[in-house]
């Protein structure tokens, strides 16, 4: 009876569970959705993974005639100005490229519709840059068919007439704080008030609920006209926050991590993508490649083309289901280039085995009892 060590179908074993180990840890990622009420009573605090959410919002397929506004009070943490792009909030129907969102990259803070999150596109978006001293303010968002304005604190900072934010209405979307919908753009931070209008604010009444606001940071003694969604974050009842506007939407805290959308990124992720990711996903698959070819060839069954195929098969469907899985863990991104570089990987480690045979059949021969006949 062999070895283990020289039994190809035990290595073959070790290797795909080192893979799979690999391909789906958690990454330190501990699932407790690490949002908490703040201290005063008035705001939330989203730290590491944190996400707060509503359910389907109802009532915007009607027509807002191009107008709308959003006002957020926040306080970005130092974690949150890291390199990569954040989710402060978006509202989202389950299409990215139709998301409105409000993102944070180092120290501006971006609005937007759609995906191009590294703006390589060039598409429509307004910029407005975080004052170096890290305090609290009021963000106003207001835009229009005249285009989009942004407002810090009262105060009209940045423009952009080419941009006209439409709220996606394919399907009733979600109003999510914190994060993305699945779970892989967390910003931290505190956001002490929340309100959403079907109508542009008037520079007035903007410098006005600022002024009412800066007294005791909190949005509940602002007076406003039929707000459509209104969040002042002072009293949490069952994990929820109760909407005080028209819309009547709860907002769901979980004790629990929530992913509200599946999927597997097509190679426009929100993360930066490096070499270095593709080199672990290229060569982490090589070994995988090799002692695949290597048990289907031991098989008296398996000419070598179908040992082949069949390893590519396996190798394939490994990858396509770590990325499967990933999509249901909020540290790990699925992403379609890692199957293709895992798949391209195990080919590689197939070839490998196919020249070292071809060149030293003696030693498979003398080792593993292989001996293969490469014209069949």
């Amino acid at each position: 009876m062999p070895m283990p060590f020289r039994n190809p179908s035990f290595l073959f074993l070790i290797i795909l569970f080192i893979t799979l180990y690999f391909g789906l840890r958690v990454k330190d990622f501990d699932f407790i959705n690490h949002v908490k009420p703040l201290s005063s009573g008035v705001g939330i605090e989203i730290l590491k993974n944190g996400i707060a959410y509503s359910g389907p919002i109802e009532g915007f397929k009607d027509d807002l005639c191009g107008k709308l506004t959003i006002e957020i009070a926040l306080r970005p943490l130092k974690e949150a100005y890291k390199g990569h792009f954040q989710t402060i909030l978006l509202l989202h129907d389950g299409n990215d490229k139709t998301q409105l969102i409000v993102g944070q990259w180092k120290r501006w803070i971006i609005v937007m519709n759609g995906d191009d999150y590294s703006h390589s596109l060039k598409r429509p978006r307004v910029n407005l840059k975080i004052p170096k001293k890290i305090s609290a303010g009021m963000l106003t968002i207001v835009s229009n068919r005249d285009g989009t304005k942004v407002f810090y604190n009262g105060r009209l900072i940045s423009k952009n007439k080419r941009l006209h934010l439409k709220v996606p209405i394919f399907r009733p979307p979600f109003l999510v704080f914190g994060n993305n919908c699945y779970g892989s753009s967390p910003w931290n931070g505190r956001i002490y008030g929340f309100a959403l209008f079907k109508r542009a604010l008037s520079e007035k009444e903007i410098l006005s609920h600022y002024k009412v606001w800066k007294k005791d940071h909190s949005f509940k003694n602002i007076k406003v006209e039929n707000p459509f969604i209104i969040y002042t974050f002072d009293k949490i009842k069952d994990g929820s926050f109760n909407d005080l506007g028209l819309c009547g939407c709860l907002l769901k805290v979980p004790h629990t991590f929530k992913i509200i959308f599946k999927k597997i990124d097509l190679m426009n992720g929100i993360y930066k993508w490096n070499i270095l990711d593709g080199l672990i996903n290229f060569f982490g698959f090589i070994p995988l490649g090799f002692m695949s070819i290597f048990v289907f060839a031991k098989r008296t069954v398996f000419s070598i083309l179908r040992a082949f195929l069949f390893a590519l098969f396996l190798c394939f469907g490994t990858s396509l289901f770590i990325e499967i899985i990933q999509m249901w863990i909020p540290s790990r991104c699925a992403d379609l280039r890692d199957i293709i570089l895992n798949t391209c990987g195990g080919i590689m480690g197939m070839s490998v085995f196919l020249i070292l045979i071809k060149k030293s059949p003696v030693l498979f021969e003398r080792v593993f009892s292989l001996k293969l006949d490469l014209e069949k």
